[in-house]
């Protein structure tokens, strides 16, 4: 999550002009969602969530990834369903899941494919 909701995926003016100017359901949808998410508070980002999954399964050269261990916490009051990574060499946990997880991305190609998918899509 910390990838997907990342402020480097915050769509330009530029990108928004395109998206306007395209006049698309999509476009209307993806700008609709924007203003829904930042009339709340948050960055512009936290609606484009769902478009890192697509563009890793446009391009997965896209997201960095790397090999973690990880375990979803269930006992704890304070901590209950979080995903705890382990990173220690020494004491480090046994049994727990090995997962790829992003840790860096192409934002700007992934906004842009947003966009140009947006702008391509029937009216």
């Amino acid at each position: 999550m910390d990838v997907a909701t990342h402020p480097r995926l915050n769509l330009s003016a530029d990108q928004r002009q395109r998206l306007k100017q395209a006049g698309t359901p999509v476009a209307k949808l993806i700008l609709d969602v924007l203003a829904f998410v930042e009339q709340r508070g948050f960055g512009s980002y936290c609606g484009l969530i769902d478009s890192m999954a697509i563009a890793h399964l446009m391009d997965d050269t896209r997201l960095t990834t790397e090999r973690l261990r990880v375990i979803v916490e269930r006992e704890s009051r304070l901590s209950l369903g979080q995903t705890i990574v382990e990173r220690r060499e020494n004491f480090a946990w046994d049994g727990l899941a090995e997962i790829a997880a992003a840790s860096d991305a192409d934002f700007e190609w992934i906004a842009d494919r947003l966009v140009a998918a947006a702008g391509d899509a029937p009216r």
